[in-house]
């Protein structure tokens, strides 16, 4: 008796190449914890990893049961769609989440997207064979829990209509239903809000989906995107929000950091060393320069 062929898991993520690190290590983390036999189909958006970056990653995986197809961000953009330019620190990779549908083949009809500041630490499985009963994507409510926390919210609620105890949720992690996702013109809505309330923007495209797709989501269970500052013992993935594990500064919960450094260790970065706040200046600094020189290309 023949037995079914396994099925695939779409997993998209964003990174450049100064996170190359935490790609590897994230990349890692779901394969080493994954044991369902489902294939691992990890579609990486490239904004400027270098050839040997990526050759480095390809030589880690196991490829009996882990692919990597990288998309340049330039192919990543359907035509006619731009980039809101914004002079944040965020680096562009940040709003490139947006096209993970456009990206992946036409027929699959679920994918992951993951930020790459984090790690798994249970089988991706759990998460792929959730139900998103109907929504078109699922995500974890964000630490700030509604859009009308002052500090992070949506500080401009009330103009656009929105109840102030609307939930608000955390775009690092989506599960996404991408066929509903282009149906709905979901990336073109996102892009608006950000551009009709520019000036309200933070926490760039999150922003833009929280306004977009406020009530339109389903709320996943918290384990699934663990913030670092948070005491969970049995967190299925860990989200190193604000200063990272390869930081000489991280001041976030040291189990967590711990986790990550066990899965580095599997990584051509086993031996990186922590990188000082000089050097992530200078980082912040080029993202700011990068966008504002798209913002002017863009005019």
């Amino acid at each position: 008796m023949q037995h079914p062929e396994p099925g695939k898991i779409t997993i998209v993520v964003t990174s450049d190449n100064f996170f190359s690190v935490l790609l590897a290590a994230l990349i890692k983390s779901v394969e080493v914890n994954h044991t369902s036999p489902e294939f691992l189909c990890f579609y990486i958006i490239d904004d400027g990893i270098t050839a040997r970056n990526k050759k480095l990653i390809e030589q880690m995986i196991d490829h009996t049961k882990t692919s990597i197809t990288w998309v340049p961000a330039k192919q990543a953009i359907p035509k006619g769609i731009k980039i809101p330019a914004d002079t944040s620190s965020f680096p562009v990779a940040t709003y490139l989440r947006l096209f993970a549908p456009f990206i992946i083949p036409q027929e699959v009809e679920k994918l992951i997207f993951l930020d790459t500041d984090m790690i798994c630490t249970t089988d991706i499985a759990a998460l792929w064979n959730t139900s998103l009963d109907g929504a078109i994507f699922g995500a974890v409510t964000d630490r700030i829990k509604t859009v009308s926390n002052e500090w992070g919210g949506i500080s401009n609620y009330k103009e656009l209509g929105i109840s102030p105890d609307t939930k608000y949720f955390n775009s690092g992690l989506l599960l996404i239903n991408p066929v509903k996702w282009r149906d709905e013109e979901v990336t073109q809505q996102v892009l608006k809000a950000l551009v009709d309330n520019r000036d309200y923007v933070r926490f760039s495209d999150q922003y833009g989906l929280n306004v977009a797709m406020h009530n339109q989501w389903k709320e996943l269970d918290a384990r699934w995107n663990n913030f670092s500052s948070a005491e969970n013992n049995d967190p299925y993935i860990i989200h190193f929000v604000e200063t990272k594990p390869i930081f000489k500064d991280y001041n976030r919960n040291k189990s967590y950091q711990q986790q990550f450094l066990k899965y580095l260790q599997l990584t051509p970065w086993k031996n990186q060393q922590p990188i000082g706040k000089y050097q992530l200046l200078r980082r912040r600094v080029y993202y700011k320069l990068k966008n504002n020189l798209s913002r002017y290309f863009q005019k």
